[in-house]
């Protein structure tokens, strides 16, 4: 379920998206805050490193 969540962040088809990843990202993190607290800290801790891919041209992204 948390894999299956996290990878909507990653489904961006190019960096014009960014914006939209960062605010997926922080809609997943809050989604988990409630039931699994400790969970939706580190999405905030990893967000910068697990998005930095975004700041690549999109054809180095990985699946695309």
């Amino acid at each position: 379920m948390v894999a299956a969540t996290i990878r909507t962040v990653s489904a961006q088809p190019d960096a014009q998206t960014a914006l939209t990843a960062q605010k997926q990202w922080r809609r997943v993190a809050g989604s988990f805050r409630t039931r699994f607290p400790r969970l939706a800290d580190l999405l905030d801790e990893a967000e910068a490193g697990a998005l930095t891919y975004l700041t690549f041209p999109a054809e180095y992204w990985r699946g695309m």
